[in-house]
C-alpha cells in the first residue's frame, strides 16, 4: 500500500478519509496517477485495536462482494498478507479463498429464465511465495469450498426434489 501510494503521489493516503472505518467497507478508485491498474479497491480493516479475526473475515467478504459487483476477471489481492493476531499466513489463505466463493456463490438452478452467467474472477494473483504449506492450504479451501457450495445447493432445493434418497446418492 505504502509503494502504490508513492507511485500514485499520496492518492491512497488522501482516499482513506473518504473509507468508513468499519472493517469490510470499500472504496474504489479510478485512474490513479502512475499506477498501471485500472481501479484500486481500497478495504477497511477496521480499528487497529479491535482487528481480529471476524474483523479479517468481513473485510475478506466485503472486498469479494465489491469484485463481485464490479464485474470483475482479473484481481490482486494483498489482503492474504495481513497479520491477523497470532495466525499464520495459511489462515488467511483459507479464509480469503471461503469469503470469495461464499460472494460468489449463486442458486439458480430452478429458475426457467436465468440470468446470463455472473461475474467471476478468471485470475487472482495472491503477493505469496509459493511454498507447500500454502498449496495445501489452498487446496483445502478450495475443498472446503466446494463442500459449503454443495451444501448450500442440497439447502436451496426443495423437499420434492432433495429427497432422502437423493441426498443419498448426493452423498
Amino acid at each position: 500500500a505504502d509503494r502504490l501510494d508513492q507511485a500514485a503521489r499520496g492518492a491512497l493516503k488522501k482516499a482513506l478519509c473518504d473509507l468508513p472505518a468499519k472493517s469490510g467497507s470499500t472504496l474504489l478508485l479510478r485512474g490513479l496517477p502512475g499506477v498501471a491498474a485500472e481501479r484500486v479497491l481500497l478495504v477497511a480493516l477496521g480499528e487497529r485495536r479491535e482487528f481480529s479475526e471476524n474483523a479479517y473475515r468481513d473485510s475478506v467478504r466485503g472486498a469479494a462482494n465489491a469484485l463481485k459487483d464490479l464485474d470483475v476477471k482479473d484481481a490482486a489481492v494483498f489482503l492474504v498478507d495481513t497479520k491477523v493476531n497470532s495466525r499464520p499466513v495459511s489462515w488467511n489463505l483459507r479464509h480469503a479463498v471461503l469469503g470469495a466463493r461464499e460472494a460468489f456463490y449463486r442458486f439458480d438452478l430452478l429458475k426457467t429464465q436465468k440470468k446470463p452467467d455472473a461475474a467471476s474472477l478468471a485470475h487472482v494473483t495472491l503477493p505469496l511465495a509459493s511454498n507447500a504449506q500454502l498449496e495445501q492450504a489452498l487446496a483445502e479451501a478450495q475443498a472446503t469450498a466446494d463442500g459449503a457450495d454443495l451444501a448450500r445447493t442440497l439447502g436451496n432445493l426443495p423437499s420434492n426434489i432433495c429427497t432422502p434418497g437423493y441426498l443419498a446418492e448426493e452423498a
